[in-house]
């Protein structure tokens, strides 16, 4: 899987200006993500990444336009970006179709930067989501494994 982010500086800078956009695989990610202090994340689970590592963003997607018109009566709910969809309300920007334009990006992108009180209300929303869904899948994976153990040998 490739994410490709653009990180607007980076937390650990002095200066306020944009850095290059990166492309980067799944090895550094989550690295990126949470050095950058704004995303420009593709919709779909890496939003989701995005969220877990703290970095605001602004998702887009742009699917076929017949696909768009079949799919679009069909959603059940406002928004496709998991962030949101965890949320229950827009939390993180999403540009779709005909929005999801190099300029918009870039306009939403700095407005984000620039909007310092938005970027840590997203990263408390992105804390609390990370809160809810941290889970001992382990002990859920044994648990779950004993049930089925139990249920299908009487007595064990």
């Amino acid at each position: 899987m490739n994410i490709t982010a653009w990180g607007c500086g980076s937390r650990t800078s002095s200066t306020s200006e944009a850095t290059a956009p990166t492309c980067t695989t799944t090895k550094v990610v989550a690295t990126s993500l949470r050095a950058a202090d704004v995303g420009l994340v593709a919709s779909g689970t890496a939003t989701l990444e995005a969220a877990l590592a703290r970095c605001p963003h602004v998702i887009f997607y742009r699917l076929s336009a017949i696909t768009a018109r079949l799919v679009r009566p069909r959603l059940e709910v406002p928004w496709i970006g998991l962030p949101n969809v965890l949320a229950g309300r827009f939390v993180v920007p999403e540009l779709l179709q005909e929005e999801a334009t190099g300029e918009n990006l870039a306009l939403a992108a700095l407005n984000l930067f620039d909007d310092t009180v938005a970027r840590h209300a997203i990263e408390a929303d992105f804390a609390s989501f990370a809160r809810e869904l941290a889970v001992d899948t382990g002990a859920l994976a044994a648990d779950a494994v004993a049930h089925e153990l139990a249920a299908a040998v009487p007595g064990a």
